[in-house]
């Protein structure tokens, strides 16, 4: 009787993602965890970001926990990393444009005003990247007054300013998000 819910078990265990293996998007191993400076951070989801046919980025959204709430995300006391992988040839100014859209279509006008200024600090941290391939990454570090930009791992400078973060992660995360399926794949659904 021991035996067969041993082989039970162990047949049910090869089923089972093991903890601590990466999940796969669009052909790409997504990490289940990440080290930042404020502390270990847990994979929450990952998707892919196209647009009609052509596959663009994937995303893959890191918190201290696990959550599948959009709001819990969005509360600005929250520490998050964004990452975006991309998997097509995509310039600084297009990736700066689709990032204004995404927070007119998320913030009201009036917030979006007393965050001019940060927003074009980051306009000026995004320009510094030029031109990225499919391949390079661009990671967002969400702090509860700031926002970290890497490109390929090297830090591009950050953007000191309250509910920056919040408005950002709206663009994915939102009312009216850049890609409704994204979004759920990002909260774990």
């Amino acid at each position: 009787m021991k035996s067969t819910a041993l082989t039970a078990a162990l047949a049910l265990s090869c089923l089972l993602p093991a903890a601590g293996q990466a999940i796969e998007v669009a052909g790409l191993n997504i990490a289940d965890s990440q080290q930042t400076p404020g502390g270990p951070l847990v994979l929450n989801g990952a998707g892919l970001r196209r647009v009609f046919i052509f596959k663009v980025y994937v995303a893959s959204l890191y918190l201290p926990q696990k959550t599948a709430s959009a709001a819990q995300v969005l509360a600005p006391s929250e520490r998050a990393r964004l990452t975006l992988t991309l998997l097509r040839s995509l310039t600084a100014e297009k990736l700066i444009h689709a990032l204004h859209e995404g927070l007119s279509d998320n913030v009201s006008a009036d917030r979006l005003a007393t965050l001019k200024t940060p927003l074009h600090e980051l306009d000026s941290l995004m320009r510094k990247i030029g031109q990225g391939k499919d391949g390079d990454t661009v990671t967002l570090d969400f702090q509860r007054d700031s926002v970290a930009v890497h490109f390929n791992g090297v830090s591009q400078g950050v953007v000191s300013a309250p509910n920056l973060n919040t408005a950002l992660l709206s663009i994915w995360l939102g009312r009216d998000p850049v890609d409704e399926h994204l979004k759920q794949s990002l909260l774990g659904s």
